[in-house]
């Protein structure tokens, strides 16, 4: 699923905000491998509900790009 999500991330306009599960736990990783850049603010519902945890991503680094290039050939 990470690899998956770097693909959506690089194809998307950023920043990007992450809110659900899946792609919080498929987020980290990348964050840790430092793939992308990203901040963990709590976000408020784009529907009008209350806060919750989402991730902001703001930057695919080299070091994704360059995953993303491996993972072509």
């Amino acid at each position: 699923m990470p690899k998956a999500l770097l693909h959506r991330i690089a194809h998307h306009p950023l920043p990007l905000v992450l809110t659900t599960d899946p792609d919080i736990q498929a987020i980290l990783p990348l964050i840790h491998a430092g793939h992308v850049k990203a901040a963990m603010p709590v976000t408020l519902d784009p529907w009008g509900g209350g806060p919750q945890v989402g991730v902001v991503v703001t930057e695919l680094t080299a070091a994704g790009g360059d995953m993303l290039k491996r993972s072509r050939e």
